[in-house]
């Protein structure tokens, strides 16, 4: 309750109480819960009063200073504070609903939780006023000066805000809907997760603002700076934008859907998962931007430039593409049904797999300089740019080299199976994660729709079928990836002459006894028998570590490389015992160290070469027939013991050998099985 004689003292008149305040300024007066309602206090002094709860409603206080005074909770609905100092003044949860705080001075006032709807505080200055949880909706605050202020969950939905300076301001969760921020100043300023929902922002300056979580939807932001915000996963929807500068700005997921984007800067700007659905782009530079996979159905791009722009898996059913400037861009597996794309410049376009049921298009430029348009009837563009029915073959990881060979083997067999059908890869897009292989179903003896989606869905099933086979093939086969590769390298040679590829691998050497004496046809059957069997023992080893790489032979010749010496010797060992049955006679020598490959330039054909090819060649003369001969090198290795004999020998060479005399010892082993 106010204190009696002090609110005695204010009945007295405004001359006297300033009199006695200044004759007694020690003296706070307490005038809580006073009913001072419609009362004239025009200069009073009441700075430094306790008006707690007081009922100020509707009272003349133009002037008045109330700097440092406590008014939590008062009534001050209707006031008018015009010109009033309320510097430093406690305001908290105060009601100033309708108040003329027009040049009112509240620098440093405190207003949380304050009540200010409709209130008129047009060019007040309110620099670090905490207005934090205040009701300012429908609030004129135009011109106003909140530098430093804190607005941090306030309501000011439907607020004038024009020209007001907002710069660095807390406005976290603050409601705007519907305000008026033109020409704001709202540098720097903290908006994250406040509601700015159909507010007008035209020509307000957002340079270094935060908009995290904010929403915008039906706001207008015509030739607003947005340059570099992050306005990644924003709701975007039906937003002005004409106009604005996005140049570098993150709009990555944002839902842009209806947004008006005509004549703005879009330079540099991050649009990957965008929703653009409905949105106006039309006339703009948009050379060059990523619009992959994403949803541009019903999007106005009337007009603009898209040179080398990437449309690839996006959506832009029924999109308004008139006009557009579509050279070298990328539409594949784009959707343009019911798209309209008349006057369309379509040079160099990459159109695999686009789709285009229902496209409207009377003339499209196909030429560079977009001089001569082609016409088309209506549905004639349909029927020529369509793309025929395909099978999709997706491949987790992406194709490997067996894949990749196989592949066009299965397709060509199921092609061969069906008459009148026409299959053939159109391509295999691989990233190295995963890849797709598209696959063109042709029809070529007019089926009925229903025949051919019959033999269409049968051929899928096929396809899809080969494909696990062939993934269960792989991992049941390992040494078929492995020779892939190894052709592979052999075509890397073929391809570029003085190349080489180097591995150290065990070699084998073969040789055939008294093959020189035997007749031109003895000669061809025998050497024949002995490569098919040599052939036979590698496919009889479906894993690894047995495969042999590189085979290669000449004359009575046969050469070998194993990645595993313990393959090598069992290879050896077995095809001599083979080789044997059949009355051939062979002696064999091996090594252990560097084999190459090279193209030989004379014969065109690859050919191995290096230090274990020349040891074990060495080597093979020095054996006797059906004996296997290997270097000290090879027996250095980890080799089973327990499938393997090995005795210790030196042979002396028969001839003169590079640096080496003939009689000279040569150091060796001799190989024998096991209990044999």
């Amino acid at each position: 309750m106010a204190n009696p004689e002090h609110l005695e003292q204010l009945k007295k008149g405004v001359k006297s109480w300033n009199a006695w305040r200044e004759q007694n300024p020690d003296i706070k007066p307490d005038l809580r819960e006073a009913d001072l309602s419609g009362v004239n206090l025009v200069g009073t002094n009441l700075s430094h009063t306790d008006l707690e709860k007081a009922n100020l409603s509707s009272a003349d206080l133009i002037e008045t200073n109330l700097s440092s005074a406590y008014l939590s909770r008062a009534d001050l609905s209707g006031a008018n504070l015009s010109s009033a100092n309320l510097s430093h003044t406690d305001l908290e949860k105060a009601n100033l609903s309708g108040a003329n705080l027009n040049r009112a001075n509240l620098l440093d006032a405190n207003l949380v939780g304050g009540i200010l709807i409709h209130a008129d505080l047009s060019h007040a200055d309110l620099i670090e006023t905490n207005l934090s949880s205040g009701n300012l909706s429908r609030a004129d605050l135009s011109g106003v000066n909140l530098v430093g202020a804190n607005l941090r969950d306030a309501n000011l939905s439907g607020a004038n805000l024009l020209d007001v300076n907002l710069s660095g301001v807390d406005l976290l969760n603050a409601n705007l809907g519907g305000a008026t921020l033109s020409r704001a100043n709202l540098r720097g300023a903290y908006l994250s997760r406040a509601d700015l929902s159909g507010a007008n922002l035209v020509g307000a300056n957002l340079v270094g603002a935060n908009l995290d979580g904010a929403i915008l939807s039906r706001a207008i932001l015509i030739d607003v700076d947005l340059s570099e915000l992050d306005l990644s996963e924003l709701n975007l929807s039906e937003l002005d934008l004409s106009g604005a500068n996005l140049s570098g700005v993150n709009l990555s997921d944002a839902n842009l859907s209806g947004a008006n984007l005509v004549g703005a800067n879009l330079s540099g700007v991050n649009l990957s998962g965008a929703n653009l659905s409905g949105a106006n782009l039309s006339e703009l530079d948009l050379n060059g931007l990523n619009f992959s996979n994403m949803n541009l159905s019903e999007v106005k791009f009337c007009g603009a430039s898209l040179c080398s722009a990437n449309f690839r898996g996006s959506n832009l059913s029924g999109a308004d593409l008139n006009r557009i400037n579509l050279s070298e861009a990328n539409l594949i597996d784009a959707k343009l049904e019911k798209a309209n794309l008349t006057d369309a410049k379509l040079w160099e376009t990459q159109r695999e797999g686009w789709k285009i049921k229902g496209v409207v298009c009377q003339r499209a430029y196909w030429n560079r300089e977009e001089e001569i348009a082609t016409e088309y009837e209506e549905g004639a563009f349909e029927r020529a740019y369509a793309e025929k029915p395909q099978i999709e073959l997706e491949f987790k990881g992406g194709v490997d080299p067996v894949e990749m060979a196989m592949l066009p083997l299965m397709v060509q067999k199921l092609a061969e199976e069906n008459s009148g059908i026409q299959l053939h890869i159109r391509s295999i897009q691989d990233d190295g994660n995963a890849a797709k292989v598209r696959i063109i179903v042709d029809d070529t003896q007019n089926r009925t729709p229903e025949e051919f989606q019959k033999d269409f869905e049968s051929i899928k099933g096929e396809l899809i079928g080969g494909q696990k086979a062939l993934a269960i093939y792989k991992t049941n086969n390992q040494n078929l990836q492995r020779q892939i590769k190894d052709q592979q390298n052999e075509i890397y040679l073929l391809t570029h002459p003085g190349s080489k590829t180097t591995e150290v691998l065990t070699v084998f050497f073969l040789d055939l006894k008294g093959f020189s004496k035997k007749s031109a046809e003895e000669q061809v059957a025998v050497m024949q028998l002995t490569r098919h069997t040599a052939q036979g023992l590698f496919q009889s080893y479906p894993n690894e570590p047995h495969l042999g790489k590189y085979p290669n032979t000449w004359g009575d010749a046969i050469v070998v490389g194993f990645e595993n010496p313990n393959s090598g010797i069992e290879f050896a060992l077995d095809l001599i015992e083979m080789i044997k049955i059949k009355n051939i006679q062979a002696r064999i020598g091996m090594s252990f160290g560097e084999f190459s490959l090279v193209l030989n330039p004379v014969l065109n054909k690859i050919a191995p070469e290096g230090p274990a090819m020349s040891d074990a060649a060495r080597l093979e003369p020095l054996a006797s027939t059906g004996e296997i001969l290997i270097t000290p090198e090879l027996r250095g290795n980890a080799l089973d013991e327990s499938k393997f004999n090995f005795e210790k020998t030196e042979r002396e060479l028969k001839k003169d050998v590079g640096e080496l005399k003939a009689g000279t010892k040569i150091p060796c082993y001799t190989v024998t099985k096991k209990n044999s």
